[in-house]
């Protein structure tokens, strides 16, 4: 107020006497005023359906969340920024950054004011020299990466249009996106729709898999979807039978033994640029390498990560059409040119991809017996950019690579159980329960001693013996005493029955005998 920076102003805002207390945006619950919306559950500050920003006295209806009460509209003194226009900054609150007001208790400011401030503190706390950082607009860009809900907040907020009052200085670049959306509406946490950490772990999909479905999906330019089916399609498709099939190809064929592969050592291939369809191939990785390297520039990830599949795709067909299997037999030098290229293409992927999915690029690298620290750097002054353009430079002939492993697992039916909100989920699994419970109770154990069930006259011999040798039990043994009238050897015999009575029991002992024998 000294410096003249704030203002006083006088203003509307919801009050709750239920409560007895003003509320925050986010406590307040009202109909959507967008015209074509009319969601009944929009909060004070946004709306989940149509994703516009609001103000709580511009809801229909409004009421505490907490208490289900309708709001009353009060009028109360609070401090503006001067030359702030989008955000105010209410004071009625519980806690939070204070000020004081002539004439009134005192006032809080609203969390977005003083928020960013955090990121310049928490600099401070870890670096003594944060002022390199934060007051070094030619060597430090500051990228904001947020849904387009927060660019606002991190855009006009005060803190971030008085630079100069505060003496600091930086180049700022927000990069905001659109809305993912999930299935048939928004995410909601409140409302338990969407898919959070408790799901994710649930499903036992590598993280891998989600950050490239996440960013695939990245919504950079409008509005996307999150379905379970969709991630089950690119995962067995793009990662599976694209990525993951050509890395593993091209490793299994070197990694075979000499006669049918290369031993696990990488060919020399002098002859790499002269090769017809190597040099097209070359052509092609050259363009993508520029567009990569303009769309991570411009912060464009999605399709930075599109470019990089781009290239793997590149890489079966260049397999596909070289028949690398036939020229192994009948021309190995090409051969070997084909597969000192396409193992450079593999070490190239596991560098253009490691921004989006760090840990499957680890794991090529270990297949390549190939040292992180070794990574291509897409600089000019590194001098990588002109090897990449080559990629049967990229690894060194007579290098021996590990031991090749399939990346990637398909993914199965079950993901669908995972689709709807968590109430959803939890109805399904509660049903599930019933289901199997029903299932064990109609389940009879056998103890041994039911009497045995007549066959229906339909049933084969076939099926009844199968269904009597599933139970095995005492009761169902046919158990006689016999008397032995007559003992003699038969003529033909090949084999001893008896269960080799005859070499244990003299046959003038046997006659007159009785002997316990199953009848079966």
């Amino acid at each position: 107020m000294e410096n003249n920076w704030l203002s006083e102003n006088t203003m509307q805002q919801l009050y709750c006497e239920k409560c007895d207390r003003f509320l925050a945006d986010r406590l307040v619950e009202g109909i959507c005023p967008t015209l074509d919306c009319n969601y009944d559950s929009a909060r004070g500050d946004q709306c989940e359906k149509c994703g516009k920003l609001l103000n709580p006295t511009e809801l229909e209806d409004p009421r505490c969340k907490d208490a289900g009460a309708k709001m009353l509209f009060k009028l109360h003194m609070h401090g503006s920024e001067k030359d702030l226009d989008l955000a105010e900054l209410p004071g009625i609150l519980s806690g939070g950054f204070s000020f004081h007001l002539k004439n009134i208790r005192t006032r809080v400011f609203y969390v977005w004011f003083d928020a960013p401030i955090g990121y310049i503190s928490i600099t401070a706390c870890y670096k003594s020299e944060w002022e390199k950082w934060w007051k070094n607009p030619e060597n430090v860009e500051l990228y904001h990466f947020m849904g387009k809900d927060n660019v606002p907040f991190h855009r006009d907020v005060p803190i971030y249009t008085n630079w100069n009052r505060r003496k600091l200085d930086i180049d700022e670049e927000h990069c905001g996106t659109e809305y993912l959306n999930y299935e048939a509406g928004k995410f909601s946490k409140s409302k338990g729709i969407g898919v959070f950490g408790n799901d994710v772990k649930d499903t036992k999909i590598p993280a891998e898999v989600w950050r490239y479905y996440l960013l695939t999906n990245r919504p950079e330019v409008s509005d996307t979807l999150f379905t379970w089916v969709d991630l089950q399609a690119k995962l067995n498709t793009e990662l599976l039978n694209y990525l993951g099939n050509f890395i593993n190809r091209v490793l299994s064929f070197i990694a075979k033994a000499p006669g049918l592969g290369y031993g696990s050592v990488i060919p020399d291939a002098p002859a790499a640029e002269s090769h017809y369809l190597t040099k097209e191939l070359a052509n092609k990785i050259s363009v993508y390498l520029e567009q990569y390297i303009e769309a991570m520039e411009k912060v464009k990830l999605k399709q930075g990560l599109k470019i990089g599949m781009s290239i793997s795709s590149e890489g079966n067909g260049y397999l596909q059409e070289s028949q690398f299997w036939k020229l192994y037999k009948e021309d190995q030098a090409s051969c070997s040119v084909v597969m000192r290229t396409s193992v450079g293409l593999v070490f190239l992927l596991s560098c253009l991809l490691e921004p989006f999915m760090p840990s499957f690029c680890l794991e090529v690298l270990k297949q390549l017996n190939f040292p992180p620290k070794k990574r291509v750097s897409l600089c000019d002054e590194n001098a990588d950019l002109e090897r990449a353009r080559k990629p049967w430079e990229l690894m060194p002939a007579g290098h021996k690579i590990g031991t090749p492993e399939p990346l990637f697992n398909e993914l199965g039916m079950k993901m669908r159980s995972f689709s709807g909100s968590q109430a959803d989920r939890i109805v399904k699994a509660e049903a599930e329960a019933k289901k199997m419970t029903e299932k064990l109770k109609e389940t009879k154990i056998s103890d041994g001693n039911e009497k045995k069930q007549k066959s229906s006259k339909c049933e084969s011999e076939v099926q009844r013996k199968k269904s009597c040798e599933s139970k095995a039990s005492i009761s169902r043994l046919d158990i006689r005493v016999d008397l032995i009238k007559e003992v003699r050897k038969h003529p033909d015999a090949t084999r001893t029955v008896v269960s080799g009575l005859v070499k244990h029991v003299p046959r003038e002992e046997m006659l007159a005998q009785g002997r316990i024998m199953n009848d079966d």
